[in-house]
């Protein structure tokens, strides 16, 4: 495939589907390419780019992927954070913004949620797309992409995106822009100047949009009149019954002959074609020098205190919910095994309170896990975009989900655990009520990074939520309440060590009895016969601590591996 696309001036690429027009798209990009091997050259001004592409470019995606929970203005705020260097002032990247707000008639839905539920306002299609494009729009590229700008859109809402997409061609620097598109309405195809039409992977025509009807019409193929351009160019290279095949490679020989008469430059030799571009414009050679090989705008800090200051935006405003579901599990634990608090413990009490301990631990598990395997699935799409984009790196976005995570992850189980201890009746004694609302803590914060692995492990949300049970289960099963851990099989016994739910299980049950006295001539004497029936051993104290603390920090470091590889892929 060889083609050119020039300054102020937008280049569709159409084609039947399967023509090659979004893979083109991905090669000219660099992105999507780990399964695909490319040869030849792709040039911009004459320079040979690689992956640097991404510092002069745009790349506006079929998909409009945003984050939940934030405005349209916040969203822009944040792009621009992190697209700016940060040598330019906040005032003048708010001006910024505003002007292309204002650019893509967005002003008056600024203040509107991107994406939330129940009935709260959101974006249509027209305005999520013309977001996507003010989003790419900021940092003033001299090259845009688009692949399929107008899918989904009806003929009005596509007119728009497309007439915005010329007005980005033309106003200042004038850039370059290039899109895919399928099946364009007349409309929209007389806004396009030049086209490039593939079949099958191969250039069939390429040149200015006005010309390819004449380009048609001479090979015998005349559009009829009222007919859609667009639609006949295509039609006429792959929908032709039994003569598919001689009509495109008719219309492709006459384009390369008539191509060879001309001083195109995408015909010129490497040393010519160098010279041409190198004397339309000089942007990208200021644009290697100015930012060298630095990868990204800003540096660490700012990347991290950016994706913080979104995502506690977004944590604030919906976790309510979560926090509600889990006081009202701990008030009905709490209920159900009701037990005045300071009264002396009888041996019939016992099973009730070893009951309510394991139920704490599995209830807190499954609630926190399943509030985080999707925390990093359902935002791998726009992840990988904003990473791809060079917006921030894998470690400030990883680290800022921890640390926005944490002040739920440590009020929660604090209150649920006060909860239940009061309640319920729990041994007396400050000292034992902090013990507990601290391993509580630790519960569920182990349980929020076995969570981020499975999120980070698996290719989406739906396969993380399927596999969940086989891995969920096993530690539920081994965690010492109901298979008693000294007659476990043999080869099935390292299971447990695996177990967050094992851990804490037997270290409140130590906090809980190890200081019980006489509980009566029944089967449990005292709180230690307690912990030798469930085969609990006070010895395990410390050891499980340290072992806690290790599939904490074990599970988020494979998590931000696993993550890594993602992007990598990518």
């Amino acid at each position: 495939v060889s083609g050119y696309a020039e300054p102020g001036r937008v280049l569709a690429i159409i084609g039947s589907s399967g023509a090659g027009k979004s893979t083109l798209l991905n090669m000219l990009t660099w992105r999507n390419k780990s399964n695909l091997h490319m040869t030849g050259e792709i040039l911009a001004n004459g320079v040979s780019m690689g992956p640097d592409i991404s510092k002069i470019s745009a790349y506006v995606q079929q998909d409009d992927l945003f984050m939940s929970d934030v405005t349209v203005k916040e969203h822009l705020m944040f792009a621009a954070q992190l697209r700016f260097d940060s040598k330019v002032p906040d005032a003048l990247k708010s001006e910024r913004v505003q002007e292309v707000l204002d650019l893509m008639t967005l002003g008056r839905c600024e203040n509107t949620m991107i994406v939330s539920g129940g009935a709260n306002k959101t974006l249509s299609g027209g305005e999520k797309k013309r977001l996507s494009l003010a989003t790419e729009l900021l940092t003033n590229p001299s090259i845009m992409f688009f692949d399929e700008p107008t899918s989904g859109l009806d003929s009005y809402l596509a007119k728009m995106v497309v007439d915005s997409m010329k007005t980005v061609a033309k106003q200042g620097d004038r850039c370059t822009v290039i899109c895919t598109i399928h099946q364009p309405s007349s409309e929209v195809f007389e806004i396009f100047d030049d086209l490039m039409i593939l079949s099958t992977g191969r250039v069939v025509y390429h040149g200015e949009a006005a010309a390819a009807m004449q380009h048609y019409t001479d090979n015998g193929f005349p559009c009829p009149t009222n007919y859609n351009p667009a639609d006949h160019y295509i039609m006429k290279i792959s929908m032709i019954p039994g003569y598919e095949e001689e009509a495109r490679k008719l219309i492709e020989n006459q384009w390369k002959c008539d191509l060879q008469k001309t001083n195109n430059p995408c015909t010129l030799n490497k040393t010519t074609a160098k010279m041409y571009f190198l004397c339309c414009f000089f942007k990208l050679q200021l644009v290697k020098i100015l930012d060298g090989n630095s990868k990204y705008k800003v540096g660490f800090y700012t990347q991290l205190t950016a994706c913080l200051r979104r995502g506690v935006r977004m944590t604030y405003r919906s976790t309510m919910c979560e926090i509600q579901s889990n006081h009202q599990l701990a008030a009905l634990l709490a209920l159900v095994f009701l037990r005045q608090y300071g009264r002396q413990y009888v041996s019939s009490e016992v099973t009730d309170i070893v009951s309510v301990l394991f139920m704490m631990c599995t209830s807190m598990s499954l609630n926190f896990y399943f509030g985080g395997v999707t925390c990093f699935s359902n935002e791998m799409g726009i992840f990988r975009r904003e990473h791809l984009n060079r917006m921030y790196a894998v470690a400030p976005y990883f680290i800022a989900k921890n640390i926005v995570e944490l002040p739920t992850a440590l009020i929660v189980p604090f209150l649920y655990a006060t909860i239940v201890y009061f309640v319920t009746g729990m041994y007396p004694g400050w000292q034992q009520y902090i013990i507990m609302c601290i391993f509580a803590i630790l519960l569920v914060n182990t349980a929020i990074s076995f969570s981020y692995l499975i999120s980070c492990a698996t290719p989406s949300y739906v396969i993380a939520l399927a596999v969940s049970p086989a891995f969920l289960i096993p530690m539920i099963v081994f965690g010492g309440f109901f298979s008693n851990t000294g007659n476990n099989t043999v080869f099935l016994d390292w299971i447990k060590y695996l177990s967050w739910i094992y851990y804490i299980n037997e270290l409140l049950n130590i906090n809980q009895w190890e200081k019980v006295g006489f509980l009566g001539p029944c089967l449990f004497e005292n709180g230690a016969a307690v912990l030798s029936t469930l085969n609990f051993q006070t010895s395990n104290y410390y050891r499980n601590i340290g072992l806690i603390l290790t599939l904490l920090v074990g599970f988020r470091f494979l998590a931000f591996g696993f993550l890594l590889c993602k992007v990598r892929d990518s």
